[in-house]
């Protein structure tokens, strides 16, 4: 009762305004992670005028005590008792000093005291923060467990937290006693284990805590040398700082005006363009300053001295080197490791150049922190970019409302670095710098856990040229496959639900002796991942495995091998081949690509060219691939075209491909997939065609690998709860689409193919006339991404979880 009193008088109002705050963050930046760092500025910065008293009463009592030490260690000799209490209290009095007022000294860690209660009951009980990702984090409601040692999971970030709380601790207790100093790092310490089990949301808010007052130490710090400096002159220090900025702006408008031409369409170029239009009185503004200031001084000399090199300068570096690795290391498995780490090296050298050495041989012409200043913000607003558009789902184009608050944060951010850059703010950017690049890298690591039943494995682990014919696995009939697939084509089922109706090119497949299978999806929900396992037959492994699997090093196209069958892929760009330096597998490929020759295929390019954009778009290679679309087209037909002098296995992947995946749909995001889909339905009439004219014996495969992605964000559904996702947001991610033409009419029962991971068991089983290659089949159920689909899963055809829980995923055969 006397608790739930207090509660409602200390920590409930705290608990509503900051609950008020922090939905009115979410609503400005559209992130939780980045509202919880909102709120904590924002709380933080409400409090300064508490702090700035608490540490003058503290510097005060400080102060009292210092002059009263002597007499007291005097008088703790000369007198006991009665005696010693009353000379005590005598000394006090003349130094106006009272033992309570040490207590109001600790106003500035109370008064945190209801602040942590308040943000603990709001970020802890916030539903709306359940499967809500940020940054490395899948899920902000739950302790982040990145780093995973066995069956063991080890949270880190309470680790980082920590890290800077004690660098906080130690620039703050430099100048106190002993004894104040243990405690302020036992209270560190403490904060570990209270938060290291906590939800990493909570941990967050109090790592900002632990930044802002890290900064505000080193501020307070450097007060006295300003004062110094400034003789106590706020006006003229005001003046300076006016000044200062004005020149790191000019630097930064005459630096972005000229990186701009270089830069390709894109987020980047766009908020460049669109905000000079705003900030280009700024030059005017600097010359008008300048002469002013000329006219007011009758002599004028300019001399100066080329300043010293400092490694205190490799800040601006490692801020800047953060964002770069942590694009190289997302991006790593499509990287050759010789590219990644020649990238990694030269990135960081390149940097050093620019911010270190160039404004070192130019500080005899301006002052070398004003130039690092503004050629790190020129960049930081490059290399950052495509963070933002992350969170804030740009495409193309930047929402400047959003990110002009960041804007100006950066902007005087970066200026207050080249005032009170220290040794501190160096340790502190190295620390952030390694303990990102690890946590990306163990958040990046594949899991390699395969989950297959015992004897489908037993099979598999056993096939090899020789034990293939004593298991009896040799085909009785041999007639070329062709594996058409076309990526995010579904079933009309589907399409319907989309306003698109696709039944006319079901009916023509129908007439072409097709079986459509219409109740099929994938285990998997993007195309290395779907194909990978199709072709390996495999369930819940790494991506880098699929991704080989989709270059021919797979189960399937060993069997076919086995068999004489003469491989062929053709793709309509090289995305399938990069980050890897193993041979591939096909006897025919398209694009034509040799890795002994070529020592491989790297999406550097690629990343480079999303880092200039400002975005990552799954399709950003594509209008800078050296072949157009009429190109693969020309080359697949006339492979499809040539007669088959022995049984051919041939994969192609091509449209009508899914929405651009930003986060946010476009308007016309389904009238742009429904142009991309007629082109495909024609081409995929005239593969047909082509095959079965020159082939009419073969068994064509005809695949759509997941869902077009057009319903809610149009991309994976981690900022949603369970209970908004429905039938129609799985079948948009999950859903497929199958048709199977056998030759002789011969049809595989609709019963036997629950996913598209069934295809190869089941064709293997009629190819050798055996029942051989069933226990090979996944597991129907798509429980390996939950996060597509924030954690609504699909078991053997029926829905678990969210709105249609306990239902199938087919209503029935499509029209």
């Amino acid at each position: 009762m006397v608790l739930d009193i207090l509660y409602a008088i200390f920590i409930l109002p705290i608990e509503w305004s900051m609950g008020l705050v922090f939905a009115k963050s979410y609503d400005l930046v559209h992130s939780y992670g980045l509202a919880i760092l909102v709120l904590s500025l924002i709380v933080n910065i409400a409090l300064i005028p508490v702090y700035y008293m608490s540490d003058k009463w503290q510097a005060e009592d400080r102060c009292a005590q210092e002059r009263m030490a002597k007499k007291l260690k005097e008088i703790k000799l000369a007198f006991k008792g009665q005696e010693r209490f009353m000379m005590t209290r005598m000394l006090y009095s003349l130094n106006h000093y009272h033992p309570l007022m040490a207590v109001r000294s600790s106003v500035g860690l109370l008064i945190q005291v209801p602040f942590f209660f308040a943000a603990y009951q709001l970020i802890s009980q916030y539903g709306a923060l359940s499967n809500v990702s940020f940054f490395i984090f899948e899920d902000l409601s739950k302790p982040d467990g990145l780093l995973s040692i066995g069956e063991w999971h080890i949270n880190l970030m309470p680790f980082v937290m920590t890290a800077i709380n004690l660098v906080s601790a130690y620039v703050y207790a430099s100048s106190l006693t002993k004894k104040d100093k243990i405690q302020v790092y036992v209270i560190a310490g403490l904060f570990l284990v209270v938060l290291y089990s906590m939800p990493v949301a909570l941990v967050l808010y109090w790592t900002m805590n632990n930044v802002f007052s890290l900064v505000k130490n080193i501020i307070y710090k450097n007060l006295v040398k300003i004062n110094k400096v400034y003789n106590n002159n706020t006006i003229k220090f005001f003046k300076h700082i006016f000044f200062d900025l004005l020149l790191i702006f000019l630097g930064y408008f005459i630096i972005t005006h000229v990186l701009e031409r270089y830069l390709p369409a894109g987020v980047t170029k766009d908020f460049f363009s669109t905000s000079k239009e705003y900030y280009k009185i700024i030059p005017t503004l600097f010359i008008v300053f300048v002469f002013f200031k000329l006219a007011m001084i009758r002599k004028f000399k300019y001399v100066k001295e080329r300043e010293s090199l400092n490694y205190l300068d490799f800040t601006f570096v490692f801020l800047l080197y953060l964002p770069l690795a942590q694009y190289l290391i997302a991006n790593s498995k499509d990287l050759l490791m010789i590219y990644f780490i020649q990238s990694l090296v030269f990135a960081f050298f390149a940097l050093v150049l620019a911010l270190v050495y160039l404004p070192f041989k130019l500080s005899v012409l301006i002052d070398k922190r004003i130039l690092q200043a503004a050629l790190f913000f020129s960049l930081a607003v490059i290399f950052y970019m495509p963070m933002f558009s992350n969170y804030f789902s740009f495409h193309n184009e930047a929402n400047l409302t959003r990110l002009f608050p960041f804007f100006v944060a950066g902007f005087f951010l970066t200026y207050l670095l080249t005032k009170v850059n220290n040794k501190y703010i160096f340790s502190f950017s190295v620390v952030i710098f390694l303990t990102n690049s690890m946590s990306g890298f163990i958040v990046d690591s594949d899991n390699d856990n395969t989950s297959m039943d015992a004897e489908g494995e037993s099979i598999k682990t056993l096939v090899s040229k020789e034990r293939i014919k004593a298991l009896g696995m040799d085909f009785q009939k041999k007639n070329s496959i062709y594996l058409l697939t076309y990526d995010s084509y579904v079933i009309n089922e589907t399409m319907l639900q989309y306003g698109i109706d696709n039944s006319h090119q079901e009916k023509y497949l129908k007439g072409m002796g097709f079986t459509i299978y219409p109740n099929t999806y994938s285990i998997e929900a993007a195309s290395i991942t779907t194909m990978g396992s199709v072709l390996d037959i495999k369930y819940e492994t790494s991506f880098s495995d699929l991704k080989e699997s989709t270059r021919g090093n797979a189960f399937v196209l060993d069997v076919l091998h086995y068999n004489n069958y003469k491989t062929a892929g053709y793709f309509n760009n090289d995305y399938f081949f990069r980050g890897s330096e193993k041979e591939i597998n096909y006897k025919v490929t398209y694009p034509n690509i040799k890795i002994s020759e070529t020592k491989g295929v790297s999406a550097l390019p690629y990343v480079i060219q999303s880092i200039k954009e400002g975005q990552f778009r799954f399709d950003v290679g594509a209008e800078y691939d050296q072949i157009t679309h009429d190109q693969f087209l020309s080359a697949k037909y006339k492979f499809l075209d040539s007669a088959p002098e022995q049984p051919r296995f041939i994969y192609t992947h091509t449209g009508p491909s899914h929405s651009q995946n930003s986060g946010k749909c476009l308007p016309d995001e389904t009238e742009r997939f429904k142009r991309r889909l007629s082109i495909a339905n024609i081409e995929m009439k005239k593969d047909i065609e082509t095959i079965r004219t020159r082939d009419k014996n073969a068994i064509i495969i005809i695949n759509g690998d997941h869902g077009p992605y057009l319903t809610k964000n149009c991309t994976m559904l981690k900022g949603y709860a369970p209970e908004e996702i429905s039938r129609l947001d799985i079948q948009d991610r999950f859903g497929t689409f199958l048709a199977i033409k056998l030759p002789n009419n011969e049809v595989i029962d609709k019963e036997k193919i629950s996913v598209l991971q069934d295809i190869f068991p089941e064709i293997f089983n009629l190819l050798t006339g055996t029942k051989i290659y069933s226990p090979l089949k996944v597991k129907p159920v798509t429980t390996l991404r939950l996060s597509t689909t924030a954690g609504v899963y699909v078991d053997d055809g029926i829905i678990r979880g969210g709105v249609n829980d306990g239902e199938p995923l087919f209503l029935g055969e499509s029209n």
